[in-house]
C-alpha cells in the first residue's frame, strides 16, 4: 500500500486546481498531466514527484483540432490506477465534473500548492504588474470559495474577470507582489517568466 507524502499531497492539489484531472481507471484512479510542450518542464517535474506510481515517464503526442485546424503538440503522462488518489477524486470531483471542493481552504494551505497551480494555469498581464489564474471551469460559487481562500490563508486579495463571457482569477498589483514572493522558491526556471 502506498501512501502520498505530504509534498505529494501539495502538489496534487495544486495540479488539480489546474489542468491536471484524476480518472477512474478499474476500481481505482490515476493522475493524467497533461500540457502543451512549451511546459514541458513542469510535465517533467511533476513526473519526477510521483515517479514511483508511473510505469513510464512522460511522452509527446500530436493532436489535431478539427475546430482550428491545427496541430498541437503536448506532453503528458499517467501514473497507475491506485487507492491513494481515490480520495481525492471524491473530493475534487462530482458526477465526474472536477469541481472546488467545499473545505478548499484546508487543502490549499502551502505556497507549493499555490505555485503548481499557477505555474499550470497562470500567467501575467503585459500591460501591468497583476496576475491571472485561469477557472473558467468553475462556477461562481467555486470563485468565491477560492477567493476566501486567498484571502484568509494567505492574505491575497483577488477578484472575478470575465474575458469573452469566462470567469477567471485577477490578483492586482497591488497583491501580485507578495503572491509571487510566495511561490517564487517553488517556481521552475523555465516558468520564471510568469513572476513579476
Amino acid at each position: 500500500m502506498v501512501n502520498l507524502t505530504q509534498r505529494q499531497k501539495d502538489i496534487l492539489i495544486g495540479t488539480l486546481l489546474g489542468d491536471g484531472c484524476l480518472e477512474v481507471n478499474g476500481f481505482n484512479v490515476r493522475l493524467k498531466v497533461d500540457h502543451n510542450t512549451n511546459q514541458r518542464q513542469l510535465t517533467e517535474w511533476i513526473f519526477q514527484e510521483f515517479k514511483e506510481l508511473c510505469l513510464k515517464g512522460p511522452y509527446a503526442l500530436e493532436q489535431f483540432d478539427n475546430r482550428t485546424k491545427k496541430f498541437y503538440h503536448h506532453v503528458r503522462f499517467s501514473t497507475l490506477s491506485k487507492p491513494v488518489f481515490n480520495n481525492f477524486y471524491s473530493t475534487f470531483y462530482l458526477q465526474k465534473r472536477k469541481i472546488v471542493p467545499k473545505d478548499i481552504k484546508r487543502l490549499l494551505v502551502n505556497p507549493l500548492s499555490l505555485a503548481v497551480w499557477y505555474m499550470d494555469d497562470g500567467f501575467r498581464r503585459r500591460d501591468c504588474n497583476s496576475l491571472y489564474l485561469c477557472t473558467s471551469a468553475f462556477n461562481q460559487t467555486e470563485h468565491l470559495l477560492l477567493l476566501e481562500t486567498l484571502k484568509v490563508n494567505f492574505n491575497i486579495d483577488a477578484r472575478v474577470h470575465f474575458a469573452a463571457g469566462n470567469a477567471r482569477i485577477y490578483i492586482p498589483a497591488s497583491s501580485a507582489k507578495q503572491f509571487c514572493n510566495l511561490i517564487s522558491k517553488f517556481v521552475l526556471k523555465d516558468l520564471s517568466y510568469k513572476l513579476l
